[in-house]
């Protein structure tokens, strides 16, 4: 580096802690753009509806080999319940 050119400053990004929604949000983000080339319309919309799921808190997401895992939360389950009107 030459003395005579001036210092740059850098942008500090924070990212986020390995246990928080926001790290899982990035993570899913990166896993869609490295996927969807070789994605088809299907699996695009299941993958964008899962992440919708996992955004109202009706499915878990964890991570095996790479691959995200789903599991269904109990208020997924319990909205999957049917509704009985008062008599």
């Amino acid at each position: 580096m030459n003395e005579e050119e001036p210092l740059q400053e850098a942008e500090v990004i924070d990212f986020p802690h390995p246990d928080s929604k926001a790290y899982m949000d990035l993570k899913l983000r990166v896993y869609r753009k490295d996927n969807i080339a070789r994605w088809g319309v299907a699996e695009t919309e299941i993958f964008d509806s899962a992440c919708s799921l996992f955004d109202m808190g009706l499915i878990n997401i964890w991570w095996v080999e790479g691959e995200p895992m789903f599991q269904v939360t109990q208020a997924g389950i319990d909205l999957t319940k049917p509704v009985q009107m008062p008599d």
